[in-house]
């Protein structure tokens, strides 16, 4: 069982590692290559979801360190209204494509590959806190 355990974390931890390597490797290609950054618009949703992203991990830290999982319920509504927010900036992202304003496909691609892999790598972060809840709750 604990041997199983551990292949399931290191499973969870590798596929939180991929979607970081999937935001960061394309964002310093974009820098590297001078594309256009962000607009204004793409900033204030990324850091927008970004504090939402925080306030997860810090949820998630807390709880693994203490080993106290009551607040499990609390890192789901969380990550539900995190989701909420991504699908708001993936809407809104989508009406300056088709609107009138000049939207850089590069910076548009790169915006929209980190909100969906940030909503991989928190859905990735929250099996490891289950696993580990459960895993806790068992070894007892």
């Amino acid at each position: 069982q604990r041997l199983g355990h551990l292949v399931e974390v290191v499973d969870y931890l590798n596929e939180m590692t991929k979607a970081l390597m999937h935001i960061t490797r394309p964002a310093f290609e974009h820098i590297d290559n001078n594309h256009e950054g962000m607009s204004k618009e793409q900033i204030v949703d990324l850091m927008r979801v970004n504090d939402q992203v925080e306030a997860i991990f810090d949820k998630i830290n807390d709880m693994l360190a203490t080993k106290d999982f009551s607040d499990l319920d609390l890192v789901l509504e969380m990550r539900d209204k995190l989701f909420d927010t991504i699908v708001e900036a993936i809407k809104s992202q989508l009406r300056r494509i088709n609107g009138d304003e000049t939207v850089s496909t590069r910076a548009s691609v790169l915006y929209l590959t980190i909100l969906n892999e940030t909503k991989t790598m928190i859905l990735q972060a929250r099996n490891l806190l289950k696993s580990q809840h459960y895993f806790l709750e068992h070894k007892k």
